[in-house]
């Protein structure tokens, strides 16, 4: 399944989709969009939405993301049709994930 976005509802979209910055952080939030289980930006969410981005990337094994909750903000309204997952859900997810690493540290050190 494609991802599909829209930046349509986005106050000045033209700005989050100019060439550079701007464009790299709208497209950096498109995809994560996936990853933490949220599809649309609104103003009651951003918070949540930059805490999962934030937590994933460091579940993942990444340094925290140079986005803030500002840059997030900016771009209320932004949509896709990435599956909402609950609080719990994503939790269970990044559990996995973690487990997941700690599992390939294991058998690193064993080797």
């Amino acid at each position: 399944m494609s991802l599909n976005w829209s930046v349509e509802k986005v106050a000045d979209h033209e700005e989050v989709t100019a060439e550079g910055r701007p464009w790299e952080i709208t497209e950096l939030l498109i995809f994560t969009t996936m990853g933490v289980g949220i599809g649309q930006i609104t103003d009651a969410n951003a918070e949540e939405f930059w805490t999962r981005m934030q937590v994933w990337a460091m579940a993942c094994g990444h340094e925290p993301l140079e986005i803030t909750l500002d840059d997030i903000k900016r771009r209320v309204g932004l949509r896709t049709n990435a599956s909402l997952k609950s609080k719990a859900a994503f939790s269970g997810q990044v559990n996995r994930q973690l487990r997941d690493r700690a599992a390939t540290l294991k058998r690193h050190q064993q080797s």
